[in-house]
């Protein structure tokens, strides 16, 4: 019941949230790329605003889509299948961003606390700025092995039945 009621407005929520995580993030990014404001943590706050903003990007045609509650001819073609591979690819690479992020973060929080004589010299502005670079390019790489495991096949299937969406049954 609970999957029935709540597929009836996942779209809609998920539009909302999106849209507010493309605010709030672009807000992130305007006040920590600030020059008063540089700092090794907040570039790499940074780095995990600008990943977050491309997911909730990238899924807001998604949910339009699943707000638009199309036939099934339409949901089942072969364009969107491309896109919903390109969607959990994208999705999957941006997220393992934000891990190696979010580790780094943690590893730079722990030199500070644990070696604070050396916290300069190991956690500097041009040390965590090469190490969100690699996290932007070594994630993508990662995730290459994934596009090639998966399989897109074009046939036509003739429909004898297509049941009624859940908006046409009550």
């Amino acid at each position: 019941a609970f999957n029935y009621s709540y597929s009836e407005v996942h779209g809609y929520v998920a539009l909302v949230v999106c849209i507010f995580g493309c605010i709030a993030n672009s807000l992130n990014i305007i006040v920590l790329t600030r020059h008063e404001m540089r700092s090794p943590t907040n570039a790499i706050l940074t780095g995990l605003a600008i990943a977050d903003f491309l997911v909730m990007v990238e899924y807001i045609p998604y949910a339009y889509y699943v707000v638009k509650d199309l036939d099934t001819e339409h949901r089942f073609s072969y364009g969107w299948a491309w896109y919903v591979m390109f969607h959990a690819l994208f999705a999957q690479m941006l997220h393992t961003i934000s891990i190696w992020l979010t580790v780094t973060l943690a590893i730079w929080r722990y030199i500070a606390v644990a070696h604070p004589q050396r916290n300069r010299l190991w956690s500097n502005m041009r040390t965590t700025m090469i190490t969100i670079t690699m996290s932007y390019i070594v994630c993508p790489l990662l995730v290459i092995p994934m596009y090639f495991t998966f399989q897109i096949s074009r046939f036509d299937v003739c429909l004898l039945y297509t049941s009624p969406s859940p908006r046409d049954r009550g």
